[in-house]
């Protein structure tokens, strides 16, 4: 075996090793501990069916979001009275029907606050406007 073929044997094995370490680096930064969803938003999923029957009238589910308490008073214009520090926002586009042909129908939205921890319902507020994007169901903040 000459030397040009020993030395491009060489290189070949060194680009190949150099390619699994990167391709390895790539994979490990992608790892479990920064994906992982916090359990968080996935414990408003239990208080769905509490807030679904706080809304009486004919509803159209819009998403769920983790919120914090200063935004939970804020909605429900009034300090909340629980020592927890983070409550689920349900929206619902409320369905109305029209009286008349000629005129539009109003937009209405209701947001239902539930403890996350204790399932109950902390209050109910109807608003023309949502407060946040509801796109992405599962958000903190």
């Amino acid at each position: 075996m000459s030397r040009p073929e020993r030395v491009s044997g060489f290189s070949f094995r060194l680009r190949t090793l150099v390619g699994a370490v990167l391709v390895g680096a790539v994979l490990a930064s992608c790892s479990s501990t920064r994906l992982a969803l916090s359990s968080g938003p996935g414990t408003c999923f239990a208080a769905l069916p509490v807030a679904q029957q706080a809304v009486a009238s004919e509803k159209l589910y819009l998403g769920v979001r983790l919120i914090d308490r200063k935004t939970a008073s804020s909605i429900l214009d009034h300090q909340i009275s629980s020592n927890e520090s983070d409550f689920c926002l349900v929206a619902y586009r409320l369905i109305r029907q029209r009286a008349t042909t000629s005129t539009q129908p109003v937009s209405r939205f209701t947001l239902v606050v539930v403890s996350p921890k204790t399932r109950r319902v902390i209050g109910v507020s109807e608003v023309a406007r949502l407060p946040f994007s509801f796109r992405r169901n599962l958000s903190v903040g």
